[in-house]
């Protein structure tokens, strides 16, 4: 049975995606317009005034989440793992669950999308072979369904955290890790993501 508490935060992620949803597409608006030259200044006035306004909404939206968020991290943090490689696949899975985490694991990002809408992850963490418009187009539905989720991208070596970064997972929400990943590596940032701030 689903916790009212956890489904309550969950209706506010939702709400939250909204504002920032249109804020989005006010900027992609914007850019356009520019580009054709058609954006007058009672036009940009408008689009300046509609951001704002679902900036204030978003802000609120906020401060809703940090009130019901729980004082500690969700028990048994349901973690999804994308990864098409057996062999990186299991020593991550047992780093996992020594933390306590539920593990999910999936091959590609079509898997883990389905995986996901079955049912939602408290974390996704992308291994180091997922290709990167795969990777891309995993983020991209993820953050649509909830702009807060935490991401975990591990790369082979220092020399691939700037490229993934650079693919999109370069938000506060995003941690990228080069291997060896271990528990002490993996614990404070699993710690940051599903313990809400001291107030």
């Amino acid at each position: 049975m689903t916790d009212p508490a956890d489904r309550r935060f969950r209706d506010l992620l939702h709400e939250l995606a909204q504002p920032l949803n249109i804020i989005r597409m006010a900027a992609e608006g914007a850019q356009l317009m520019i580009e054709r030259g058609k954006a007058t200044p009672d036009w940009q006035a408008r689009q300046f005034d509609l951001v704002a306004a679902q900036s204030h909404v978003a802000a609120e939206i906020l401060d809703r989440i940090r009130r019901h968020r729980r004082p500690g991290p969700p028990p048994s943090a349901l973690v999804l793992v994308v990864e098409e490689i057996t062999a990186d696949i299991e020593p991550l899975g047992l780093l996992l669950r020594e933390l306590e985490c539920r593990v999910g694991f999936t091959a590609t990002g079509r898997q883990a999308w389905a995986a996901f809408q079955a049912e939602a992850a408290d974390v996704v963490v992308f291994g180091p072979t997922v290709p990167e418009e795969d990777a891309k187009t995993l983020l991209n539905h993820l953050r649509d369904f909830d702009p807060l989720l935490p991401v975990i991208a591990i790369v082979n070596g220092p020399e691939d955290v700037t490229a993934r970064r650079g693919a999109g997972f370069d938000d506060d929400r995003c941690a990228v890790l080069p291997v060896p990943v271990t528990v002490d590596t993996l614990r404070p940032v699993i710690r940051a993501f599903l313990e809400p701030p001291s107030e």
